[in-house]
């Protein structure tokens, strides 16, 4: 076929003027072709003679204009050039594509659902009587877990981090279960050859491990703010109620829960408090926690999220609760938006994935003390709230006021009869006292602004 120096203009215009299927050739570019359909379809394809079969063969390139006329004489050039040094475009495209796809069945043979259905499929249908509770424990607090994971990357910490999760939300015999089925999925998979060493051996009871004392450094601090400010690995909304429960000390269900008509003065950073019901406290007893600016800051957001999400479906009478007090700061997407709160256990999984979120990113958390010390000892929501007491007791708040800010119920006659309003002023300025350090722990490393968290930009001064 003759060759013509080809260009856009020449391109554009061979739409529908060609009768069947026409070709042309690049003249400035040996072997550079585009084919053009009656439909109108230009294809960019590269014209060899494979030194190795001596067969004339055709390499496609893509479709223009997607595919541009200097970026199709570059791909062009480039396989030209594997064809002068004795080698094959096409075959190496094959060889591309059968590494990747070994790839790809290497990971799927490696996923934690994989081992998870083979242990339910070869051990536990057949063996095992309690055979739904492990389904079930898979199902609802394991494999949402470690979705996508490769099962020999999962280490005792974060078997460890696994089990904490579930005890958090007060489920300490469930938690306790899950310890004896790691060990079988593991053991199993030890069985089979398919991993070295278990990473679930002798894990500590939940019941036992209740009382931590795991308290976030300020450089793991500044970890967690950083790893919640736009990319994490959850919904921005989970990253916000992390950030809540670092900031008041509130407990991760009582974050998760909040309400709309729990919010008071929220206009007057003097006055703003969260009022929190006997129904969904601990002890029972009702409990008021004053809303520093950042807490406030940090709940406007959230409300954007579900605001955000509600003028989507406002045609829909029927996309909300029916009074705006009943609606969750913090709220699912699923479903009608601000009806349903995101799970406390959303919590616990948002924080057991940080880990390999952090691992993916080593070049940019790998010389960091911080990081290793996580990797080390993944914290847990929970932890974020010890954090928030520890740090004010550090800044020289009393035992008592923490433990009014935490809502801790006193048991002595005083206690029984103990008004909510009595200790506002105290927990006002030891939550105060927080927030400025917690200010101070941020701007340490950043000498600026804190790391703002989608999708409103959270400053603090």
């Amino acid at each position: 076929m003759p060759a013509q120096p080809l260009t856009d203009a020449f391109l554009r215009a061979l739409t529908g003027q060609c009768d069947g299927r026409a070709e042309f050739a690049d003249s400035r570019c040996k072997g550079l072709v585009v084919r053009v359909t009656v439909g109108g379809e230009k294809t960019w394809s590269f014209r060899f003679r494979d030194k190795l079969s001596g067969k004339a063969q055709r390499l496609t390139l893509g479709q223009y204009p997607d595919l541009s006329l200097a970026a199709a004489r570059a791909r062009a050039d480039e396989a030209r050039r594997r064809v002068s040094e004795g080698g094959s475009p096409i075959r190496d495209r094959k060889a591309a594509k059968q590494v990747a796809e070994e790839r790809e069945s290497d990971a799927k043979a490696h996923a934690w659902e994989t081992l998870a259905e083979l242990y339910l499929a070869k051990h536990a249908r057949p063996k095992k009587r309690s055979v739904g509770e492990d389904e079930r424990m898979l199902k609802l607090h394991i494999t949402p877990v470690w979705a996508g994971r490769d099962f020999r990357t999962i280490k005792r910490p974060d078997c460890i981090a696994l089990i904490e999760g579930v005890a958090e939300t007060r489920k300490l015999a469930l938690a306790n279960r899950l310890r004896p089925l790691l060990s079988k999925i593991f053991k199993f998979a030890i069985d089979r050859d398919m991993i070295d060493a278990s990473p679930a051996l002798a894990l500590p009871k939940a019941a036992e491990d209740v009382a931590r004392d795991r308290v976030l450094t300020d450089a793991e601090i500044r970890l967690l703010w950083d790893a919640t400010a736009g990319d994490a690995p959850f919904s921005p909304t989970v990253a916000l109620a992390l950030r809540l429960i670092l900031v008041t000390g509130a407990r991760p269900g009582e974050v998760a829960g909040m309400q709309e008509g729990e919010l008071t003065d929220l206009h007057d950073q003097a006055k703003a408090v969260w009022r929190i019901p006997a129904s969904r406290m601990k002890g029972k007893r009702p409990h008021v926690v004053p809303l520093t600016p950042i807490a406030i800051e940090i709940i406007n957001d959230a409300r954007s999220i579900t605001e955000a999400i509600n003028s989507r479906r406002s045609e829909d009478p029927e996309s909300g609760p029916s009074s705006s007090a009943d609606w969750f700061i913090f709220a699912s997407p699923r479903g009608m938006p601000g009806a349903k709160p995101i799970d406390a256990n959303a919590l616990a999984r948002a924080m057991s994935r940080l880990l390999p979120w952090f691992a993916k990113r080593k070049s940019r958390y790998e010389g960091e003390r911080a990081y290793h010390s996580w990797q080390a000892r993944p914290p847990t929501p929970h932890d974020l709230r010890r954090t928030a007491a520890t740090k004010m007791r550090s800044l020289g708040v009393s035992v008592s006021d923490v433990q009014a800010v935490l809502g801790h119920s006193r048991r002595d006659v005083l206690g029984i009869h103990y008004d909510w309003h009595d200790a506002l002023p105290e927990k006002r300025r030891a939550l105060t006292l927080w927030a400025g350090e917690l200010v101070r722990i941020l701007a340490e490393e950043s000498g600026a602004q804190v790391i703002p968290l989608r999708p409103r930009q959270v400053t603090m001064t």
